[in-house]
């Protein structure tokens, strides 16, 4: 694809230019199709990671890692103000504990903090406005019915049958009901949220993302 410049322009950044709604719409999709069940996967390999250990084949074999002890070949650890050195070289903020990390745990680290970052400029550039704004939502719920977990949450109810046909009956006219069927949604999404959550900070909180 040929590139033009303009001569007579100076100092512009990636700032400056906005990031094309496609990819903004791409982005947040993909961030959201990748939570829940893909946060727990991830968290599983930093795990393994964090171990020191190269998987055996019988570590491979079991599928994941999730807390079990591994009995395949030690991995390079890195000591601290090694560590802190490749990070801080690299622009990004991630912290090592004193008694160093294994290297391919960092790798992995740096690796998401860079994802996490290039996702986060894409967003900040992103087109403003009330169209590309609910065009992100819509890129958003259509992600989130990408993962299991999420899709499990929509179904956890917090009203029975006979209960919720109670409360249909008892509301006055159309508009009563239609308030009570909002009132008993929002319960459940409240509900499925604050069940979905621990899937997305625990793991997040373990890979220091923001």
């Amino acid at each position: 694809m040929p590139i033009y410049t303009d001569p007579t322009i100076r100092d512009n950044y990636l700032e400056d230019y906005t990031s094309p709604l496609g990819q903004t719409l791409g982005t947040t999709f993909g961030e959201m199709a990748t939570s829940g069940l893909g946060d727990l996967m991830r968290m599983d390999e930093l795990g393994v990671a964090q171990q020191g250990v190269e998987p055996s084949a019988a570590d491979r074999a079991f599928g994941t890692y999730f807390g079990r002890e591994l009995t395949g070949k030690k991995t390079n650890r890195l000591d601290a103000l090694t560590a802190r050195a490749r990070i801080k070289e690299a622009g990004l903020a991630l912290t090592v504990p004193d008694d160093g990390i294994p290297e391919p745990a960092l790798n992995i680290l740096m690796d998401r903090k860079r994802t996490e970052m290039r996702r986060a400029d894409i967003w900040n550039r992103g087109p403003s406005g009330f169209v590309p704004g609910a065009l992100n939502i819509g890129a958003a719920l259509a992600g989130s019915m990408m993962d299991p977990i999420n899709i499990a949450s929509a179904f956890i109810p917090i009203v029975g049958e006979a209960r919720y046909a109670a409360i249909l009956a008892g509301a006055g006219g159309t508009l009563g009901r239609t308030g009570a069927r909002a009132a008993i949604g929002a319960g459940e999404g409240l509900l499925g949220s604050v069940i979905v959550e621990p899937f997305t900070y625990i793991p997040r909180t373990q890979q220091q993302a923001d």
